[in-house]
């Protein structure tokens, strides 16, 4: 007796047709976004792939560095998503173009301790919600 030829499943539907998939996953295409506009990513901290990122955004470390990388790559990870734009208010005044510069000024140049622990902390409580 002859075997009856196999149906084909139920498929997952794709996010994008099958010719159209980007070269790059969307992971990437963020990532490439925070190291185009970051001054800190590039040159200080590595996050080019999705894997250092990962270890970035996930540091058990409490130096305050680390502790700021970790929040200047999630608040530019919002911004690449859509969260912010740059002009938007985060706290009072202060719009989120101008929290990313005042962090990264630090993490760039000669900032004490408690400057990147108290940018980081800033970024954590009102970007980065």
């Amino acid at each position: 007796m002859p075997v009856p030829p196999r149906r084909a499943g139920p498929t997952l539907p794709l996010p994008w047709p099958p010719r159209a998939r980007p070269r790059r996953w969307p992971g990437s295409l963020s990532l490439s976004i925070a190291q185009n506009g970051s001054k800190v990513f590039p040159e200080l901290s590595k996050a080019d792939t999705l894997a250092r990122a990962y270890k970035v955004l996930n540091t058990k470390s409490k130096i305050a560095k680390a502790l700021l990388d970790m929040e200047l790559l999630a608040a530019w990870l919002n911004y690449a998503h859509g969260v912010y734009n740059s002009s938007a208010k985060v706290h009072g005044d202060t719009t989120l173009k101008q929290a990313i510069e005042t962090a990264e000024k630090y993490r760039t140049g000669k900032a004490t301790t408690a400057q990147l622990k108290k940018s980081a902390v800033f970024l954590y409580q009102h970007v980065n919600k």
